[in-house]
């Protein structure tokens, strides 16, 4: 459930293109996308309230508030935006503890190319998100971030690369450091880190994710109603580029996942089922969340949304 919120949070048209031609932007339509979102323990307690103030189809800010036990805690984290246009530049978040800013950037095709992270408390945060393109797709996503081995400093890259074969993308993973003269260092170190996720599609959703780590396998497989996703936006789909394997950004809503892992240690399976009442638009208005083990459904999570 932590992944739909943030889905909404990190905040992107239903088809991904390089050039818009009513250059909407970082946009969404009044009325398509929450207002505000309360979340529910399966006691009905209140653990969190996110509102979104909209103008004229933009985002300006959003404020989250948590709770304990029904009883807010006073921690609040505002997260500002900045555009250029109808296009996100800048994003500040601020909550007293975890605060950054992340700046974005684009290319020419107005897809995103970089975005920049910067944590004064946490530098050790700081990281930097490259993107290129083959055309209108996504083919690597880098982050990098500066790391310390003792007396030594060196950047260390997350790549990602990914292959379209018809309904499949095939997303190859690998992670390594380099020294300030660019060779490797402590290789050895990420070898556990590469891996291989195949991702299936169908009309918009991921429907199965196979990924191969050295020691386990995870396979999952999601299915959907037959209504419209808020988290899929013009917000998502662009300064979220890879959105298009990440499930919870799919065309429709997720009404099941099966995740099964495979290691040396043996199996394991989660089932979870995901029940919406819907708006007269076919947008979720409210959503629940149960486990299911050995055909019993418990109640896990809930939500609610207002648009």
């Amino acid at each position: 459930m932590k992944k739909i919120l943030i889905a909404l949070l990190a905040i992107a048209t239903l088809t991904a293109c390089s050039k818009k031609d009513d250059d909407s932007g970082t946009t969404v339509a009044e009325g398509t996308f929450p207002v505000k979102i309360t979340d529910k323990d399966s006691d009905g307690k209140v653990i969190s309230v996110t509102e979104f103030h909209l103008q004229g189809g933009k985002i300006l800010s959003h404020t989250h508030r948590s709770y304990e036990n029904g009883t807010p805690t006073g921690k609040i984290r505002i997260t500002l935006f900045s555009y250029n246009g109808n296009y996100i530049t800048e994003e500040k978040v601020s909550d007293g503890e975890d605060s950054y800013t992340c700046q974005y950037t684009y290319n020419a095709n107005k897809q995103l190319e970089k975005a920049t992270y910067v944590y004064p408390k946490a530098n050790s945060e700081n990281r930097v998100e490259q993107y290129e393109y083959n055309g209108d797709n996504l083919s690597k996503k880098i982050t990098s971030k500066i790391i310390h081995y003792g007396t030594t400093t060196a950047t260390e890259y997350t790549q990602e690369d990914f292959i379209r074969n018809g309904d499949k993308v095939t997303v190859n993973k690998s992670k390594y450091a380099l020294d300030a003269d660019g060779k490797k260092v402590n290789e050895t170190e990420y070898v556990d880190s590469n891996a291989t996720t195949i991702y299936t599609l169908s009309n918009g959703n991921v429907i199965k994710e196979e990924e191969s780590e050295r020691y386990k396998t995870t396979v999952t497989e999601y299915k959907y109603d037959d209504k419209k996703n808020p988290s899929l936006n013009n917000i998502t789909t662009i300064i979220k580029p890879d959105y298009f394997v990440i499930a919870e950004l799919s065309k429709n809503n997720i009404s099941q996942k099966v995740k099964t892992s495979t290691s040396s240690g043996g199996k394991s399976e989660s089932n979870k089922i995901y029940e919406y009442t819907y708006s007269d638009k076919n947008y979720p208005l409210t959503l629940k969340v149960y486990k299911v083990k050995e055909e019993k459904k418990t109640l896990d999570f809930q939500s609610e949304y207002t648009y």
